[in-house]
């Protein structure tokens, strides 16, 4: 229900924070307050909870978890919508 805004920037994206060269690449799709979308060439199946970080950042920037709501086949890779926060709804 929340606006979500066109916003294509490079993304860093882990399951594990704690293990800094496990990250993978994505694209932003787009945002809102309350979750993100972003297209990756590696599927990550809903309910999975995720780091994201800009890419762009220099150094290490800080993980902001979220949770997977939906991955879907498409032109791109995968596009995967994720809400902001580490608790799936049931």
């Amino acid at each position: 229900t929340a606006t979500r805004f066109v916003e294509g920037m490079p993304l860093q994206i882990t399951l594990n924070p704690a293990q800094p060269s496990g990250f993978f690449n994505g694209h932003m799709h787009n945002v809102s307050e309350t979750g993100f979308a972003f297209w990756s060439k590696k599927e990550v199946p809903a309910r999975t909870t995720l780091y994201v970080r800009d890419a762009n950042t220099e150094g290490d920037g800080g993980w902001l978890q979220a949770w997977v709501t939906h991955c879907t086949r498409g032109i791109r890779g995968f596009l995967i919508g994720a809400a902001f926060g580490g608790n799936p709804r049931p």
